[in-house]
């Protein structure tokens, strides 16, 4: 069963596509970068999704962590969870920084950083 905690948490991640989602549309993309590198030409990155992304993702790794916790208080949920909510969300950055740098050698570090996150 899902607690209060749980479901004000999954609606802050649809509060947050929301937001993200009218912000770009409203703004006209809001900021844009060009990942120039992309297979099939140069496509837009677009700074909000990202941080929505570094944001929801976290979120919603902290919902599933708190059905493996079990009934602890929210605060030793948060403590125990902060390394995976901090790597998840840097798994995200990382996305964002391989996506938008001209270093070949910077978008593969990156690049290697998100791969490594995913095997965890």
């Amino acid at each position: 069963s899902h607690t209060t905690s749980q479901s004000t948490l999954t609606l802050m991640v649809y509060v947050l596509k929301a937001g993200t989602g009218l912000y770009i549309w409203l703004a006209a993309g809001g900021i844009v970068h060009t990942d120039a590198f992309a297979l099939g030409g140069a496509r837009p990155v677009y700074f909000a999704r990202f941080f929505q992304w570094s944001l929801g993702v976290p979120d919603l790794v902290l919902v599933s962590n708190l059905l493996f916790l079990g009934n602890l208080p929210m605060h030793v949920s948060l403590r125990r969870g902060l390394p995976s909510l901090v790597a998840s969300s840097s798994f995200v950055w990382a996305g964002w920084l391989a996506a938008v740098s001209a270093s070949v050698v910077v978008r593969g570090l990156s690049m290697f950083l998100c791969m490594l996150g995913a095997t965890f």
